[in-house]
């Protein structure tokens, strides 16, 4: 795979990334500040592909992997929380 395929494939993810944050905001109504997180991780994974395309200094792309992550666990959280601890029955 040639540098030219690999910056298209990279461009591609970030699409289908795109897309993911889209679909996440149609869900909002139904899934509250989870779909926000889920669709901040979405934009910011976009972001990180788009940053190694672009050939970016590692620290910048690091951070905006910080920021996925923080996203994700944020989300987990979120969906933990209000699911609740399981009854004993």
């Amino acid at each position: 795979m040639n540098g030219q395929q690999f910056g298209l494939v990279l461009l591609g993810g970030a699409w289908v990334c795109a897309v993911g944050c889209a679909l996440n905001l149609i869900r909002l109504k139904s899934r509250g500040n989870s779909a926000l997180l889920l669709s901040l991780a979405f934009l910011a994974l976009a972001a990180v592909l788009l940053m190694i395309r672009a050939k970016v200094d590692q620290v910048f792309v690091t951070l905006a992997g910080l920021v996925v992550v923080a996203c994700l666990v944020g989300d987990f959280l979120l969906r933990s929380k209000s699911h609740g601890a399981p009854s004993d029955q």
